[in-house]
């Protein structure tokens, strides 16, 4: 297969996909990546617990990726709240620093600590001797001390004008946006602790596949369910309505119609990879290869391409479905900045910080079921089927779009969230590929991602 061909071919699936996320034009500074079957949706439902279903949301929401990453590898990632929280290590808030404003500073923390201890140790006094009042009539402490106890009402009129001059000294000094810094500050740090604070993070647990099969196990026999164990806590993020649609794509599984994606080769003509935010000619990386043979699933397995010159009118590709449902991602909006450049503009003098363009998921495209249905004819049959019939014998594997089909080899291992089964028919040349159950996950098919600039 050309070069020309095979970029034909991956610019079709993305703009098939595409429309399935974004109507029209992408935003100016919209980035849309387009993932394969090997990229498992975020574990949710009944049987999964909150924290591995947390745990997930936070690792995709929070990733971030530079705008010109041809595929999407959240390996690569920054972090989202850490970098706002780097940002804010380094804001200029337009206050004072010189050493006689330090000197005022100081001299207002002693008033209002001085005044605060007066205030106290005559509070203390005069609720003993409002305790020792025998009056039947005496009244409520406050209106018994205005009149017998007026040092006390003195000193705490004294305690709160040293405590306002205080605070108006700390927005001089710090500067005007003193106060709206430190709220977003102390929500940062304490969204980012191991710890729970409410609102601002949420239970995490880890969980590999095998444990979520032995959830799944537990819940088909009957049987009680372990409490998770190793709960820690990570910022909060929300994808909504996640988990209630994953729970009825289970339960609907078997009896949900399939529906299909035809990919165009014709879009493939006329679309670029430019069209969906990228900054490159052309996706690359090890998925490349819209179809590849291997000798097996693992990293040091031979492979081969399908070398066939045929045009794409001998090949029919459909991505087929079951449920699909775009879930918007965002960061929690009790401790977010959404636009921390313009919330506080300045940094600090020789701050060695080195603003960068990277880019925040928004919205994630996902499905169940997903399969897919090719159709070979012509020369491209011929050539598919040698090449099939060869890896067969080997017990190799086939990847289309990076679906990882097993022909003796286990594509479970490594490579796929879900098990997955195929049929060839030679007499027509169809290769159906379908997954074999739904392991309380889902396939992610794409993530729309927004431009945004963070240190």
């Amino acid at each position: 297969m050309s070069s020309k061909l095979q970029n034909k071919f991956w610019l079709a699936y993305y703009a098939a996909v595409k429309e399935k996320i974004v109507r029209g034009p992408l935003g100016p500074n919209d980035i849309l990546y387009v993932v394969t079957e090997t990229f498992p949706g975020i574990p949710a439902g009944e049987v999964i617990p909150e924290g591995v279903t947390n745990r997930g949301i936070y690792q995709l929401g929070d990733s971030l990726l530079r705008p010109d990453s041809e595929t999407y590898n959240p390996l690569a990632a920054d972090s989202y709240i850490q970098s706002l929280q780097r940002y804010l290590l380094n804001v200029d808030l337009g206050g004072s620093h010189s050493a006689a404003d330090k000197k005022r500073w100081a001299d207002a923390v002693k008033a209002t600590d001085d005044a605060d201890k007066r205030h106290r140790k005559l509070k203390k006094e005069a609720l003993k001797d409002y305790a020792e009042d025998e009056d039947p009539n005496k009244g409520e402490f406050e209106e018994w001390a205005a009149v017998h106890a007026r040092s006390y009402i003195r000193a705490r009129s004294e305690a709160a004008a040293a405590s306002a001059a205080q605070d108006q000294l700390y927005r001089e000094l710090k500067g005007p946006l003193a106060d709206i810094y430190g709220l977003y500050k102390t929500k940062i740090d304490d969204a980012l602790t191991t710890t729970k604070k409410k609102g601002l993070n949420m239970p995490a647990l880890n969980a590999d596949t095998n444990l979520l099969e032995e959830y799944i196990d537990h819940q088909t026999k009957g049987e009680k369910i372990p409490e998770p164990e190793d709960i820690y806590y990570v910022p909060f993020y929300s994808m909504d309505n996640y988990k209630a649609t994953l729970d009825n794509w289970v339960a609907t599984y078997k009896t949900a119609k399939t529906d299909s994606i035809s990919i165009s080769w014709a879009t493939g003509e006329t679309t670029s990879f430019q069209d969906f935010g990228h900054t490159s000619t052309y996706v690359g990386g090890y998925a490349w290869w819209p179809f590849l043979f291997c000798s097996s699933f693992e990293s040091d397995a031979t492979t081969e391409t399908f070398a066939s010159q045929s045009d794409e009118s001998e090949i029919s590709i459909a991505l087929t479905y079951k449920g699909m449902m775009q879930f918007p991602i965002a960061p929690g909006k009790s401790w977010d900045i959404p636009d921390v450049r313009r919330t506080f503009p300045h940094l600090l003098p020789g701050t060695p910080v080195e603003l960068k363009t990277l880019a925040r998921p928004t919205t994630i495209l996902c499905a169940s079921g997903v399969g897919l249905e090719v159709k070979f004819s012509g020369s491209a049959k011929k050539d598919f089927e040698e090449k099939y019939r060869k890896t067969s014998e080997k017990r190799g594997g086939i990847r289309i779009f990076d679906f990882a089909i097993g022909l003796g080899a286990d594509e479970t291992q490594e490579t796929s969230h879900q098990k997955m089964e195929h049929s060839y028919e030679y007499e027509t040349g169809s290769l159906t590929v379908n997954p074999k159950d739904l392991l309380g996950t889902c396939t992610v098919l794409a993530i729309l991602m927004h431009k945004l600039e963070v240190s």
